[in-house]
Parts: C-alpha cells; structure tokens; sequence
C-alpha cells in the first residue's frame, strides 16, 4: 500500500515489481496496462507526503522481511498453494487491503475503498503539493 501510494502504479503493476528493478537511484518500470511499451523511472527519493518514508524507504521494508525473493512484494510465510518468497497473488493485495481497510472501523459514505483507489489519492495529494506527477518519473 506504501508503494501505491508512494507511485500511484496500478495493482498489477506494483505485483510485477522485483528488486533487479531498481539501478541508477530509480525504480524502473515497464506499465503492463500498455503491454510494457510506456516506461516509468521513480526515484528512490520519492516521498508522498502523506507519509514519512521515501520510495528507498519502503523498498528497503520490502528487503527486511528476512526472505530470499525476487519480488518486492513476495510472500513472507508459506501457504497451502505457495511457497515463500513467491510472488503475490493479485486477489491476494486486494483482499489484504480490503481486511486492513475494515479494521479501521470507519464509517464510509458511500461504498468502502478499493486498492485501486490508491492510485486517485496518490495522484490528488501530489497535486495538491504542486508536483507534477508524469514529470517526475520520465527515465
């Protein structure tokens, strides 16, 4: 969820990331919305101001989970059809963020969040700072 914040990348885009993205201060990547052809360079200094982490940050979060994985975002403990360090399941990063966004017990108007949803509150915040969000990420 950091990571969507601190980006504003689509879900599927945040699944595909890996550690061997990242060289030259940037986290490169390639969109899948456009089947790879539109790529992105987020430096590592990159903070939403929402939080106080910058992207080096979060993805040195990612590093600290003890497991050996490709992924930035990977599986931790074992499961029934995975094995640690796999990659994510894509239902997986929706319904982890739909059972932490009920834990909040806040009462929405209108129907709760989506993960997706990120990506608007990511956009609207670096707006509302005056950063130009396509500008910052050209590689």
């Amino acid at each position: 969820m950091k990571i969507a914040l601190t980006t504003a990348l689509r879900r599927s885009d945040i699944h595909q990331l890996k550690f061997e993205d990242i060289h030259d201060d940037h986290l490169h990547v390639s969109l899948n919305k456009s089947k790879g052809k539109t790529k992105l360079a987020f430096p590592l200094s990159l903070k939403n101001p929402l939080l106080d982490e910058s992207l080096g940050q979060i993805i040195q979060g990612c590093q600290n989970t003890r497991v050996r994985s490709k992924y930035l975002i990977h599986q931790i403990r074992p499961g029934r059809r995975t094995q640690q360090g796999n990659q994510v399941n894509l239902d997986y990063l929706t319904a982890s963020f739909s059972r932490l966004r009920d834990k909040v017990n806040f009462n929405w108007e209108g129907p709760p969040p989506t993960f997706h949803e990120i990506r608007s509150l990511a956009e609207r915040t670096y707006r509302d700072v005056g950063i130009d969000t396509p500008h910052i990420t050209r590689p």
